[in-house]
């Protein structure tokens, strides 16, 4: 009997270390255990570029249903609303209409506003000044030049006429006016902006002309024997390449001539021409050169067209692309100073792309969220509305907002049926048998609708809903802790060693033991379970 009695004990207990072992070995977790899945991402479409300006329609099915976002180019062709700053940088700023349909077919309209990242003003002016220069003050200083504007202001100089140095000058700076290349390009403000730089261009230029007129002095033509043209020519014997030089002096006081001077030099040399009464101060080119001088009276053609050559030219005054950088900059670093038509300006020249820079959304949530007018979906008996939010990386976050505080399926709430879906479970009409009576004139209505709500069976009057017995149970599933695996290893043994202390580490025994533990563990649920088939058996 005490056997008997002992053997039971020993199967009980071999049971119970075999379940516990098991729930050990099932509820700790393992290194090598996957994690657990993320949780499903938020109701969250992302539009790529929605905010950079450019026209977008797109359509994405997501857990409200078929969402489709529309953000239009309008009427802005990606021009900048406005331009503000940020320490050193510029930050330009667009409305975007934009229209939003949720999957019911309810639309939500507002405009989204987005922030652009613009280069410091150095920059776009370093930008910018190459394009004006190529773009416009190159082709138009040959638009000029063809309609003799030119020839005005090399004729101004001639003549004498301020005036009409003055005003070519003014002409060489009308960038946007009638006939130019860039005028069809640009609205009126932007346009004006242009002005503004070729104003500051035009007084530099004004200044250099007049600096010009006042050094210039034409050789009368109402007396050319008071004169001598000395013509200097240079021959090149090597390949026969000749050199013309012309200039008018007082009359040296003999008449006409030629006055050889022979040199070879292969150097270059300075020497002094003695012609009659005036002494020419001449420097030799390098290489094999003769030189000759020849020298007589003009004619007063030959003093006109040498007055229409020695003229200053008016590319001579056309601004050079360091003076447009220059003028550029002086606008954009004033901070006083709208310089949005100017961005736009230089963004129509290709200064830079409407797609460069980092673009987001400007803005709180509040200034970008948008809802739908409120609605009752098909089957629900709350009223709600579709919420759409635009995220700074241009992303739409769809959401429902709960109305409560309006009658469902009424005109302040009015069923909406899914778009694409149809009522039914089979998508065919289902029928009943007409009632008696029932004529092609006068039909059964129910007959051929069912499932209309005028056509529900709405049960007797006294209807209540039944009431369900409810009771609460709590359920606790906590992991057995009985083998705990947060056990610590001992601290070092300090011993004493001929008067040196020396430190004996557990670390390499507790690392073995942690290695061999699941091995041990395996062990005593192989040991258990063969204890307890072995009872069993019996």
């Amino acid at each position: 009997m005490g056997n008997k009695h002992d053997a039971g004990i020993f199967k009980r207990f071999a049971i119970g270390f075999a379940l516990c072992v098991s729930a050990l070995a099932l509820t700790r977790p393992a290194a090598a255990d996957v994690p657990p899945p993320p949780p499903p991402p938020p109701a969250s479409q992302t539009i790529s570029g929605s905010p950079n300006g450019f026209p977008l329609t797109q359509t994405v099915n997501g857990p409200h249903g078929r969402v489709t976002v529309e953000i239009p180019r309008g009427a802005m062709d990606n021009r900048f609303s406005s331009i503000g700053r940020t320490d050193a940088n510029l930050n330009g700023f667009r409305n975007m209409p934009s229209q939003f349909t949720d999957g019911y077919g309810n639309v939500a309209r507002g405009n989204v506003r987005s922030v652009t990242q613009l280069p410091p003003p150095g920059k776009i002016a370093r930008l910018g000044g190459p394009l004006i220069v190529t773009q416009i003050a190159t082709s138009h200083l040959a638009r000029l030049q063809q309609e003799g504007v030119s020839d005005m202001y090399s004729r101004g100089f001639e003549e004498g006429n301020w005036g009409q140095v003055a005003n070519a000058t003014a002409k060489l700076f009308d960038w946007t006016g009638v006939g130019s290349t860039v005028n069809g390009m640009l609205n009126s403000g932007e346009q004006q902006a242009l002005g503004d730089v070729a104003n500051i261009l035009q007084q530099q230029a004004m200044e250099q002309a007049r600096q010009q007129f006042e050094r210039h002095r034409p050789v009368p033509t109402d007396n050319p024997y008071a004169y001598t043209i000395i013509t200097i020519n240079q021959d090149h014997p090597s390949n026969a390449h000749r050199t013309k030089e012309t200039f008018v002096v007082p009359f040296i006081g003999i008449p006409n001539g030629f006055d050889g001077y022979h040199s070879i030099n292969d150097k270059g040399q300075s020497f002094t021409e003695k012609l009659g009464n005036y002494s020419f101060n001449y420097s030799f080119p390098a290489g094999n050169i003769f030189v000759s001088f020849a020298y007589k009276t003009p004619t007063k053609q030959e003093l006109v067209e040498y007055n229409s050559k020695a003229a200053p030219q008016l590319s001579e005054i056309n601004p050079s692309e360091a003076a447009i950088i220059s003028a550029l900059e002086q606008l954009l670093n004033n901070q006083q100073r709208n310089n949005t038509d100017l961005i736009n300006a230089l963004q129509k020249l290709g200064a830079f792309p409407p797609g460069s820079g980092k673009t987001t959304v400007a803005g709180t949530a509040a200034d970008n969220t948008f809802l739908t007018a409120p609605y009752t979906p098909l089957g629900s008996s709350t009223a709600q509305q579709t919420q759409f939010t635009v995220n700074p990386d241009g992303s739409v976050t769809v959401s429902t907002v709960q109305r409560a505080d309006l009658a469902a399926n009424t005109s302040q709430a009015p069923t909406r049926q899914q778009v694409g879906q149809t009522s039914g479970t089979s998508g065919q009409a289902q029928t009943q048998p007409a009632k008696e009576g029932s004529t092609a004139a006068k039909p059964d209505v129910c007959a051929q609708n069912p499932g209309s709500l005028m056509c529900a069976d709405m049960g007797s009057g006294d209807y209540t809903d039944p009431v369900l017995p409810t009771q609460t149970r709590g359920l606790d599933f906590n992991p057995s802790s009985i083998f705990g695996d947060s056990g610590v290893c001992p601290a070092p043994k300090v011993v004493t060693v001929l008067k040196t202390q020396v430190a004996l580490s557990y670390e390499p025994t507790c690392d073995i033991a942690s290695k061999l533990r699941p091995i041990v563990v395996l062990l005593g649920m192989a040991a258990a379970m063969w204890m307890v088939w072995g009872t069993v058996n019996e």
